[in-house]
């Protein structure tokens, strides 16, 4: 006995799952790129509400970075005291301004996503 089974539209399921991906990695990529500006802004006003401004030169070094694939993302500053000003020392309380920047900024990030892909 021979059984043979013939799939009618296979290949508009296989176009409209690479459609999906290709949905997925662009919405993924707005989120991510929308919660670094955001991220580099809350910092930038968190920094001014601590009254960690002295100078300026960590205020005006804070930059966002979108890495090259577009999942990731660099929030962050190359002043070598960012972390001090971020954790405390011994000598000075710590003045969070990059972490609940971020915290603020991803919430929800997982419904918004999920929200244009049901678009």
């Amino acid at each position: 006995m021979k059984v043979s089974l013939k799939v009618i539209g296979l290949e508009g399921v296989q176009e409209a799952i690479k459609d999906l991906g290709k949905k997925v990695q662009g919405v993924t990529e707005e989120e991510i790129r929308a919660v670094a500006i955001d991220t580099e802004k809350r910092s930038k006003e968190n920094l001014i509400a601590n009254k960690s401004v002295v100078t300026g030169t960590l205020l005006r070094s804070m930059t966002t970075e979108i890495l090259p694939r577009g999942l990731e993302a660099e929030v962050g500053t190359v002043t070598v005291y960012a972390p001090y000003v971020e954790l405390g020392t011994r000598r000075s309380r710590a003045k969070p301004y990059l972490g609940p920047a971020f915290e603020t900024a991803a919430q929800g990030v997982d419904g918004r996503i999920g929200g244009k892909l049901e678009k």
